[in-house]
């Protein structure tokens, strides 16, 4: 798991994006200013969401150490509409691409990789043109509340690395955004050989049939509401199923091929499972995997992965911040949404650099105390987050010894991760505004 060459030319190739394809306009940034385009972009990736003054004045000081090329926060926010948002989300996925194809990569499960998915509520600001921009309708209550979209991730369960990210409209649909982050990775990844798992809330007949079109398994975690019929009539806890094709599961298809197939099927086969978790709660999945690939009790252990996109989530939310945007606009929202998302996978390959320095100690570990010592994700954030300015514009040999040094400090700095621990009521009477276990680390 050491995708430290894969993290150097990620960085390094970063100039590479100086392409007016990622202007709004291709006059844009043709006439001579203080910053140029990348001077811009580099701005959004250092950002450390404080206020536009203290962003300037730090970035122009590490930048150049020239106050002459202090800009003013009116003249930010006018030349950052120009960028596309789409160069950061280009700087993700070439970062993934090169992971995925890195001699380095190993699959999670026989030669697939598995992949999360899950949506998250993010809060926007509560002002008129971001609500107008994100789709909020005026004539709805919540027009008068701080507006939340819907993101939407799909992150690969081994790495922790976010695959995909989307930032949706108010009232995008989970399904409708799974089907764009296979259209976003499709020419990056193997489709063939990628596992899928998904929560309660996106099993469809429709997503089914979509995900099998493109040879894509999937696991769906469900509940006896759909498809109960199939389920009463079940004779075991593991079946191939035939799910009967009728108008009620149909005239909800919103994809007109997709509908065609199904009107042409009498039946669609898939696989049920039931496997009984240790509170004695019965689970049920749907899934295209074979039986010959997965058991039950394999099935099982697959789908408790999906814990880690919650983890994932929380990370993102509270040690990157996400939800802290330096605009108003949709554009700049977006800016800072994807060029942390990238961010934030930077630092995970820094993670799993330092975890795989860990494992002789931690195997230990595991089999005298049944835990294990694994890197601070705020330290180790707040850490890139400060060294990022000088990591962008040094040559590749100070960039390795940069990397180098978070990777001892990540080392260093761990936390004690215990396995089978007892489960206990967090719930407090009070919120409490600054809680002592989550400083900030920038």
């Amino acid at each position: 798991m050491n995708f430290m060459v894969e993290v150097e030319n990620s960085i390094c190739r970063i100039e590479d994006y100086n392409d007016y394809k990622y202007w709004y306009g291709r006059k844009a940034f043709t006439c001579v200013r203080k910053w140029s385009f990348m001077d811009y972009v580099l701005f959004v990736l250092v950002n450390k969401g404080r206020s536009s003054a203290i962003e300037i004045e730090e970035y122009v000081k590490e930048r150049w150490d020239d106050e002459s090329k202090i800009i003013s926060k009116q003249a930010l926010s006018k030349q950052r509409l120009k960028i596309k948002p789409k160069i950061f989300k280009d700087m993700n996925i070439d970062f993934i691409k090169d992971v995925f194809n890195s001699s380095e990569f190993e699959h999670d499960f026989k030669d697939y990789t598995i992949l999360l998915v899950d949506g998250s509520d993010l809060q926007l600001p509560n002002i008129k043109i971001t609500k107008e921009e994100f789709n909020v309708a005026p004539d709805t209550i919540v027009y008068t509340q701080a507006p939340s979209v819907k993101a939407s991730m799909l992150i690969d369960a081994k790495y922790n690395l976010v695959v995909d990210a989307i930032l949706g409209d108010f009232k995008s649909n989970e399904r409708e955004l799974v089907k764009q982050h296979i259209s976003n990775i499709e020419d990056k990844i193997n489709l063939e050989k990628t596992i899928i798992i998904f929560d309660r809330g996106y099993i469809s007949l429709e997503l089914m049939l979509f995900l099998e079109n493109k040879g894509i398994k999937y696991l769906f975690r469900s509940n006896e509401r759909y498809y109960q019929n199939e389920i009463l009539t079940m004779k075991s806890r593991d079946e191939t199923v035939q799910l009967e094709i009728n108008t009620n599961r149909t005239q909800n298809i919103k994809d007109k091929n997709i509908k065609k197939q199904a009107l042409n099927l009498e039946y669609y086969q898939t696989r049920i499972s039931k496997p009984l978790l240790d509170n004695g709660v019965t689970e049920i999945l749907f899934t295209n995997i074979t039986e010959s690939e997965a058991d039950i009790h394999k099935l099982k252990e697959l789908y408790k992965m999906r814990w880690e996109i919650e983890l994932n989530y929380e990370k993102i939310k509270n040690k990157i911040r996400i939800e802290n945007f330096s605009g108003k606009r949709r554009t700049i929202i977006e800016q800072d949404f994807y060029s942390q998302i990238y961010i934030f996978n930077l630092q995970m390959a820094i993670q799993n650099k330092a975890q795989k320095e860990l494992e002789p100690e931690n195997k230990e570990l595991r089999e005298k105390h049944d835990k294990e010592k694994r890197p601070n994700t705020n330290l180790g954030i707040g850490r890139l987050k400060n060294k990022l300015t000088q990591i962008l514009l040094k040559p590749l040999n100070e960039i390795k010894r940069i990397l180098n040094n978070l990777i001892i400090k990540s080392i260093k700095f761990t936390t004690d991760h215990k396995f089978n621990r007892p489960s206990t009521n967090r719930k407090t009477k009070r919120h409490v505004k600054y809680p002592y276990n989550l400083r900030r680390s920038f």
